[in-house]
């Protein structure tokens, strides 16, 4: 009994809203955490998938010069930039085809923790100067097209508030003199 002793049950209001606030922040850093991945995000040097984020203003494109000299000079994204791979005429090139050979490290780590009442709106964007060609790969718009799911699972209530099971030992004759014996029996 002492458990619910600190419990108020007239604060359903404030349990909803953390409710809600805890499966829409659990549905953001999921989707933020999916596009930094190399199936829902094209990656070259890894610099584009490592830079999405979530905000709750409008997010801003870093300049081109930034974008550049970032994968170009910084680790670990500088490697895969220098990497030589073979071009036209099997000769070795550093403007070679390099799908999938970059390292991801995100540039803003979550966890990004929000409250729905104060920001109704939370945009994702990726910050690279070239998102707009980036894009063009079409992986990110065909995992757009998915979120819906997403969305139910994020706000699905799926936690299991506890168990009883009665236990019981009784052992009974009936008329053909042989034991029966009671069952484990959950209530709800």
């Amino acid at each position: 009994m002492a458990k619910f002793a600190d419990t108020n049950l007239f604060d359903f209001e404030n349990d909803f809203e953390a409710y809600f606030d805890q499966g829409f922040n659990r549905l953001i850093n999921s989707l933020v955490e999916d596009l930094s991945t190399p199936e829902n995000s094209p990656v070259y040097t890894g610099y584009f998938a490592s830079s999405w984020r979530a905000s709750s203003s409008r997010i801003e494109r870093e300049p081109r010069k930034t974008s550049d000299e970032n994968r170009r000079t910084k680790s670990p994204w500088k490697a895969v930039y220098k990497t030589a791979t073979r071009g036209t005429g099997d000769s070795l090139t550093p403007w070679g085809v390099k799908k999938n050979m970059g390292i991801i490290e995100r540039r803003y780590p979550g966890p990004f923790d929000f409250n729905f009442k104060q920001y109704p709106t939370v945009y994702i964007g990726n910050t690279t100067h070239y998102a707009p060609y980036a894009l063009e790969d079409g992986k990110t718009i065909a995992f757009l097209g998915d979120v819906k799911q997403k969305v139910n699972e994020a706000f699905a209530e799926n936690q299991r508030l506890g168990q009883i099971n009665v236990a019981a030992q009784a052992s009974r004759r009936n008329k053909a003199n042989k034991t029966t014996q009671a069952r484990n029996v959950s209530i709800f």
